[in-house]
């Protein structure tokens, strides 16, 4: 089963790690990132399509996206986590 590009950006939009969406930014905020994300997901076996795996991908796209570094990711973390669950649970 695909995950969908929208199922990810309402993840992202609910989570608003960087707080953009609170801040008044538009819905489509995180868009660019959910698209990365879906797409390296999608590409994922069933035997890969792990927490941390699914977490790598998560950290990768966002801290690139970003440019935070490891301090700042760190302080992302928890939340990345809470992320990369909810795409897990997308397949349960």
């Amino acid at each position: 089963m695909q995950i969908t590009l929208s199922s990810i950006d309402h993840i992202l939009v609910r989570e608003d790690i960087e707080g953009f969406i609170e801040a008044g930014a538009p819905v489509d905020e995180y868009q660019d990132e959910a698209a990365q994300i879906a797409a390296a997901v999608n590409m994922l076996t069933e035997e890969n399509f792990r927490e941390d795996t699914v977490l790598a991908i998560v950290t990768l796209v966002w801290s690139k996206s970003f440019e935070l570094g490891e301090e700042d990711m760190a302080l992302r973390l928890l939340a990345l986590r809470r992320v990369a669950q909810a795409i897990l649970d997308l397949r349960s």
